[in-house]
Parts: C-alpha cells; structure tokens; sequence
C-alpha cells in the first residue's frame, strides 16, 4: 500500500479509536462511534484500490499498439488536411499568408500576377474605341455584328501581343458590309530595326502559307504602319471517314474532306485503345493518332464529354510513357473542359496528377520556385469532395513528404499510389534518392549495411540495378560487396544525370 492510502487509513483508526473510548454509553455516542468505524473501513477499501492500482501501471511494459498508432496517424494526416484547407482560404484574403514550405515563392508569385494583371488589363483607349464602335449601331442585329468583329479583332491583338501596342484611339471603326468577313486595323509603326529586303521577302513568302484571306498588305514604304486583316473562323464540319490519318501540323485553313466528324472520331479511339492494350502499336505511333484526333476535335470545336475521353486517354497515355510535354498538354485542355461541362470524366483522378506534376516540376531544374503559385492554385480550386479523395489525399501527403525532405515516408507512399500516380512518381525518385544519400552518407559512419541502404533508398533487392545506382551516385563498397563505406564514400549526381533513362 502506497503512502497516501497508508495515511488515510492511519487517520481513520485513529478517528474510530477516540470515538470508542469509555464514557460513550449513550445511544448517540454509539451511533456517531458505528458511523466513524464504517467511514475508516470505506476508505481503507478506497486507499487498498489506488495502491493496488499504481502497482498493476508500474508492473504493466511499455509498448505502442500498432493499430493505436495507425489511428493516431490518420487523426495527423487529417490535421494536415484541415491545415492545407485553412491556409488555402487564407490566401484569398487581400494580404497574402505566409506559406510554411513556399514563402518566398508565393511572394514572388504575388508580385508576378501584379504585374501581370497591370499588364493584361485593358487600355482606356480600347474601351474608348468600342464605345465609338457600337455608337454607330442602330439596330440590334448591327450591333450583335459589331460585338462578334470586336471580339475578333481583340482576340487576336491579345493573342499576338498587341493589345497594349495598337493605337486605339486612330484605328478605324470596323465596317458591317456583309459582302466581306475580314476587318482592316492600322498598327503603329515598328519601333525595331527596319527589315532588310531578304528579310521582307521571307516574310512574305511564311504568309502565304496561311492564305490569301490572312496575308499581310504592305504598302511600298516599310515605315508606314502595315494593315494587317483579321479573320472570325467558323467551325469546320468534317467529311473524312478514315479510321487512321497522322497528324500534321496545319499551315493553313482545315479542309473538311481530311477532317473527320466526332462519329468517325469516336470508332477511331476504340480502335486506337484497342490496339494499345493488345500491345500491337508502340508509343510513337498511338500520341500520332490521339494527336490527329485532338486537332480534329479543335477544329470542329468539340468540347464535351468524348473530348474529355480522348484528352484523359492521350494523358494516361503519355504518364505511362513518361511523355510529360504531352501530359501537359493533356492536362491543361482537361482543367478547361472540366471547368465547361461540370461532373464528366475523372477530374479528381486529374487533380492528383497535377499536385504529382507540379511536384516533379519542383525537383527539377526546369520548375524550382515557379511551380510553387501552381500548386497552390490548385488548391484554392479544388472542389469540396476533392479533399476526402484518396487519390488526392495521397498526392498531398507525397507533397509534404518532400517539402520536409522526409524520404522514408516518400518512398513509403511511393509503393501505394493509387492509379498512374506511379508514374510520375517514378521519375522523382532518383533526385529524392540523391538527397537521401548526403544525410545517409554523413549520419551513418564509418560503413553501413548494403542491405540496409536498399531499404533506406526504396529499392525492394540488392540487385544489380541498385548496386550500379549507388557507386554511381559515389557509394564505395567493402572487398565483400556487402557493406558500404560511408565514410569514404563522397555523394556525386553529375554522372547519374548523364545516363539517359533512370534505373527504376
């Protein structure tokens, strides 16, 4: 018994001792004795419980219970996400949040997209130039007219980099004659170098590849300012019944007998699908024929639900070939069509490719910093039943992984990923495997197991593959082969970046 329940009971037999001394023959005094015994005895048994109590904790061994601990970590994964969600609302408000992993690029991001809206914004000059436009208008059907030549002849000067460059307040007001489609508008002079006459000829020469209705007219004198037409395309309507055409870049109007109508389209992809789970065609061939689909669809204007089909395809598609140009393409094409038509296709799925894209983006030369306002973009565009996805939630998890540089939960989550996160994933895994290698090669000395590199470095064997990786990357192994000397050993990725595929 411990020593507080020793000294209520002391407390007690000493209470119950003074209340049965001589003299207590009344009835009350017998009374007021019984109840003092029955109150010492209640908390002796009180007293007896509590030591026998911290007795059974102190002889209880200390382990972790694996499905507690499973618990405990889904509660934390789920903090997380409720974290992400707070700071991704917070950077809606006017001052932007400070972002625990992405700070400096999100202040970075910030003043881009300052500039970048001064710069894209519409000039009081255009505004003025429309209102003289519609102010010649008498009937709805005119200006219905005007607005459809307006928003051409805007759409191209965005486009080509002249919205701010045109000089608004001269140009002409677009004509409504109906025996012409074209509009003519004057462009400042040039304030580069004028063009030698190669230079014009050639020029000349790439123009007529579009056309006589998009040529350029040049006067004689080339500082004057050149008239440059602008075209309203109309939709092409396909006639083309081939099941396989290549793909060509179009250098001029599409030709309805060589595109083909959604119909033909659509017998197309299966054929194309079912050539590519049969193994029958290798890459090259089927991103020509999903190209030449794309390009029928673009020019017919076909935004919907097969669209969404063939992009998503064109998409897995190159993931699984680590095409990532043309998943790119893919990606941004479906982030529109999504946004159009609403609950079609596999957007969730897409989601989770894009936090996987933008963080290869970030583990590469190429992306750094500058994927950083990306992905934070998409959360701030994620719908609600996104967060509880698990496709999205693991993309998530794999972003703060490495964000904390914590390579033993990427390579964990790397083996589980759902889908074809896999595949783009298989592509960071060398560069995390680099940054693995200095802290193992500096926290582990003088030598480590080989074996227990593998594991720390998410290779499944000892192989050859893995033994080659590693004194490429600068591992020196033991006369055994079977233990690293980390301490001789100096971490070196020059020569990995040099092989022209990875050793996944």
């Amino acid at each position: 018994m411990s020593g507080a329940s020793n000294h209520w009971a002391a407390h007690c037999v000493i209470a119950a001792q003074q209340g049965s001394q001589p003299g207590a023959t009344n009835t009350g005094a017998q009374q007021q004795h019984h109840g003092q015994q029955q109150y010492a005895a209640s908390w002796q048994q009180y007293g007896a419980a509590w030591a026998a109590q911290q007795q059974q904790q102190r002889q209880q061994p200390y382990y972790y219970n694996y499905a507690l601990q499973q618990q405990q970590h889904q509660q934390q994964m789920q903090q997380r996400i409720e974290q992400v969600k707070a700071a991704a609302a917070a950077s809606q408000q006017p001052q932007q949040p400070q972002q625990r992993d992405y700070g400096e690029a999100v202040r970075r991001a910030t003043a881009v997209a300052q500039q970048t809206r001064k710069s894209t914004g519409m000039p009081p000059s255009l505004k003025a130039f429309a209102e003289r436009a519609f102010a010649t208008c008498t009937t709805d059907e005119e200006r219905q007219a005007m607005q459809s030549k307006l928003h051409g002849i805007i759409s191209n000067a965005l486009n080509g980099g002249r919205l701010h460059a045109m000089d608004w307040a001269t140009a002409p007001i677009p004509t409504l004659d109906s025996a012409t489609s074209t509009t003519e508008v004057a462009m400042p002079p040039a304030k580069k170098k004028p063009r030698t006459e190669a230079e014009r000829r050639q020029l000349a020469s790439r123009a007529q590849r579009f056309g006589p209705q998009l040529a350029t007219k040049r006067g004689s004198n080339h500082h004057q300012a050149p008239l440059i037409q602008f075209e309203v395309l109309e939709p092409v309507k396909g006639t083309c019944t081939d099941l396989e055409k290549d793909y060509f870049r179009l250098t001029s109007a599409p030709d309805p007998s060589v595109v083909r109508p959604q119909a033909v389209l659509e017998r197309s992809l299966q054929r194309l699908k079912d050539k590519w789970r049969a193994s029958a065609v290798d890459y090259d061939w089927a991103c020509n024929q999903l190209k030449a689909i794309r390009q029928d669809l673009t020019v017919q204007c076909v935004k919907n639900k097969f669209a969404v089909n063939v992009y998503e395809t064109h998409a897995r598609v190159a993931l699984e070939n680590a095409d990532m140009n043309e998943y790119n393409q893919c990606q941004t094409q479906l982030k529109e069509l999504y946004a159009s038509l609403g609950d079609v296709g596999h957007p969730t799925e897409f989601i989770a490719y894009r936090i996987l894209y933008y963080i290869y983006l970030q583990l590469t030369a190429a992306g750094g910093d500058k994927s950083a306002p990306e992905f934070l973009a998409i959360l701030h565009e994620m719908p609600q039943e996104a967060w509880t996805n698990d496709a999205v939630s693991h993309a998530l998890a794999v972003a703060e992984a490495v964000n904390t540089q914590n390579y033993a939960a990427f390579f964990h989550l790397h083996k589980d990923a759902p889908n074809m996160g896999v595949y783009i994933l298989d592509m960071c895994a060398d560069k995390i495997r680099i940054d693995a290698a200095y802290r193992i090669a500096k926290a582990h000395r003088p030598s480590l197991p080989l074996d227990a590199l593998a594991r720390q470095l998410g290779f499944d064997e000892v192989d050859d593959p893995f033994v080659a990786f590693v004194e490429t990357i600068g591992f020196k192994l033991d006369d055994t082969r079977k233990l690293v000397l980390t301490k001789d050993s100096k971490i070196d990725p020059s020569a990995l970046a040099q092989q022209q595929s990875s050793l996944l």
